[in-house]
């Protein structure tokens, strides 16, 4: 019996070692918390600033009936002008997306303040007139500019690249001058101002700084169409002399901005 147990007690002795020769299995320390993954479904407004450029344009319309089409043909007056007419711009805007997956769509609305404006010169010598220098001038400004679009995107990570488009308006006045120095003859400036409606379109980039804050980089193309500035002069020409000229009112924007996500 004794002998037995003997056995017994060495056999556990060694279990216990070869037990104890055997490498360690601690539990695995916990993962980490992924971060939430970015929702862009919901309201959202912001700010933004950038810059636009485009090029004054002005071509020759409807005219009648003898010394105005016959300034048109010696080149007092020109049948086309053109100028560049830029400067920065800034505002706000907001809008709502919905998300499905990783496919973006939403509508966004929006208003710049523009300081864009442009003048054009032009002298020429009248034969009409024995051959004294008549000059003209052409204005065009840009006030402020306000889209209602669509957005469509896909996202990748915390980024979003998207397209867009939709309806545009803007404050816009169109101006043409003319002066006969030798004569003293500088008649009031003949205007034309309106808010104009055209369509817009473009795309940009939008990244995810958090669940709420996002930056954004966009690019515009405008055209709020055509509109037209008539000069006559029934006080010192006759009644019935008049020049058209129609201006086109199209430009770009490069801006960037920063939302907040409700």
């Amino acid at each position: 019996m004794r002998i037995v147990l003997a056995g017994v007690a060495l056999l556990g002795l060694a279990a216990t070692a070869s037990a104890a020769d055997l490498p360690s299995r601690a539990q695995p320390a916990p993962l980490a918390a992924l971060p939430p993954a970015i929702t862009w479904s919901g309201f959202y407004v912001g700010v933004h600033g950038g810059y636009g450029w485009s090029e004054l344009d002005a071509r020759v319309g409807a005219n009648c009936c003898l010394v105005f089409p016959a300034d048109l043909t010696n080149g007092v007056f020109l049948r086309s002008a053109s100028a560049r007419r830029d400067g920065p711009m800034g505002g706000g805007q907001a809008g709502y997306n919905f998300q499905i997956g990783r496919l973006i769509a939403g509508i966004e609305a929006d208003a710049s303040w523009m300081d864009s404006r442009s003048t054009t010169f032009h002298s020429a010598s009248d034969p009409l007139l024995g051959g004294v220098t008549t000059n003209s001038s052409f204005q065009s400004r840009l006030d402020w500019l306000a889209t209602v679009r669509g957005r469509v995107g896909l996202t990748f990570g915390s980024a979003l690249a998207y397209v867009t488009g939709g309806a545009a308006f803007g404050d816009v006045e169109n101006r043409l001058s003319a002066s006969i120095p030798a004569f003293g003859y500088a008649p009031p400036a003949w205007i034309g101002r309106d808010t104009q409606a055209g369509w817009t379109a473009g795309g940009g980039v939008e990244y995810a700084l958090s669940q709420n804050i996002s930056l954004k980089a966009e690019y515009l193309y405008y055209d709020l169409g055509k509109s037209t500035v008539r000069a006559s002069d029934p006080t010192t020409f006759p009644a019935n002399e008049y020049l058209d000229y129609r201006f086109s009112t199209t430009g770009n924007l490069a801006r960037a901005g920063v939302n907040y996500r409700f």
